[in-house]
């Protein structure tokens, strides 16, 4: 299941403004990607989100 069609608009953005992110991301199982959306459609603004995925890659 391609689950960038379900993304929240400021994860989507911000995965596509982090190509290493956006790679990492769609390596993942379904369920962690499930659970990155979760969190990031949490979050009030665009720059917390762009830092939630620059910290995807450092894991």
């Amino acid at each position: 299941m391609h689950l960038f069609n379900k993304l929240p608009l400021g994860l989507g953005m911000a995965l596509m403004e982090n190509p290493e992110a956006s790679r990492y991301f769609a390596s993942l199982p379904e369920q962690e990607q499930l659970e990155i959306m979760s969190r990031a459609h949490q979050m009030k603004s665009r720059e917390a989100i762009a830092q939630y995925v620059c910290q995807l890659i450092k894991r």
